[in-house]
């Protein structure tokens, strides 16, 4: 990248122009040149400086992480606030099969209520109401490997 040249400073008898340009390499090499040409009415001189910075690539890989950082955090952050959804999605889950239990609890009752009342068929109230606690336990048994039996978790 190179400027223009302009004339920093002019008199009667004198001209100065500077031109400065900046080299970045890929072997992490930064460059600054600068040249500067003075010209009287009899002599012309002309200064050059170049300055060379060399930087290591640990350094530029550390700068690169600075710059990361943020995004690596911000992409942390999303990815905890996606368990937390998922983490209430299931107790929603878990809520709406409670709610659906107690919905078939209440379906069941007035069945229930009907065999109570009469007195001939009480054996069956209690065979309906131990079949029901089967199929409500069930699942706990299956699912959370809680072994009960010798058959009941044989993964």
């Amino acid at each position: 990248m190179k400027q223009q040249q302009q004339p920093e400073h002019t008199t009667a008898t004198t001209t100065t122009f500077s031109t400065t340009s900046l080299t970045i390499s890929a072997t992490s090499t930064i460059t600054t040149t600068t040249t500067t040409t003075t010209t009287t009415t009899s002599t012309t001189t002309t200064t050059t400086t170049t300055t060379t910075t060399t930087t290591t690539c640990l350094l530029l890989l550390l700068l690169l992480l600075l710059l990361l950082l943020p995004l690596l955090l911000l992409l942390l952050l999303l990815l905890l606030l996606l368990l937390l959804l998922l983490l209430l999605l299931l107790l929603l889950l878990l809520l709406l099969l409670l709610l659906l239990l107690l919905l078939l609890l209440l379906l069941l009752l007035p069945t229930l209520l009907l065999l109570l009342r009469q007195q001939q068929q009480k054996l069956l109230l209690l065979l309906l109401l131990l079949q029901l606690l089967i199929l409500l336990l069930l699942p706990f048994f299956y699912y959370n490997n809680f072994c009960c039996c010798s058959y009941c978790c044989c993964c």
